[in-house]
Formats: C-alpha cells, structure tokens, sequence
C-alpha cells in the first residue's frame, strides 16, 4: 500500500476532515503519475501526423460509452494492468485539473 493509497484510505474513513482531504490532494499534486500511451505503430494508426513528430498519444479506454484516462502511481501498478512492459509516460500530479466524482484504487 503506497502513501497516496494511505491518505485516500483516511480521507474515505473520514470525509468531512478537512485535514485528511488536503493531505490527500496535497499528495496527488505532488506526485508523478504514469499514464500508459499508444505503441509506436498504434499511435501512427491514429494519428500519423502527431505520431512523427514524436508525441506521446494516451491510452483511453472507453467503457460502457463513457472514457477513460488511466493513471497509476507506481510501475508495478502500471505493468499489473497492462499485462506487459507497455509504454507510458510520466506526468507531475499538478498538471491534472481534478475534477474527481469518483475514485478506485486499482
């Protein structure tokens, strides 16, 4: 259990403390997420022009008519869902604009 899963553990506990609702978001904006990307050859499927110009393309996962960015906070995490060493890139917390209905952890 990672420091981040910790704080959601507490911030669930507790949802109208203050303290561990800061501690959490204060943990999220500071952290570096790992967000799975297409392969190489995906990304020149979709989009040819961005793909040669060495841009990253993410990984959305459409379930149920609604999509989906997924985020992990370690790289075992990552491996675990992606069932192999699939590529991704690094992205600090701070660059999210949080807007979270609902949280999972995986």
């Amino acid at each position: 259990m990672t420091e981040l899963d910790q704080a959601l553990l507490a911030m669930r506990a507790n949802p109208t403390d203050n303290a561990s609702q800061s501690a959490y978001y204060d943990l999220i904006l500071n952290a570096t997420f790992l967000v799975p990307t297409l392969t190489s050859e995906q990304a020149l499927e979709v989009a040819p022009e961005a793909a040669a110009a060495g841009e990253a393309l993410p990984l959305v996962v459409e379930v149920d008519g609604n999509e989906y960015l997924m985020l992990f906070d370690t790289t075992e995490r990552l491996h675990a869902w992606t069932k192999s060493d699939a590529p991704f890139v690094e992205v600090p917390g701070g660059e999210f604009k949080l807007q979270v209905h609902h949280v999972e952890l995986w």
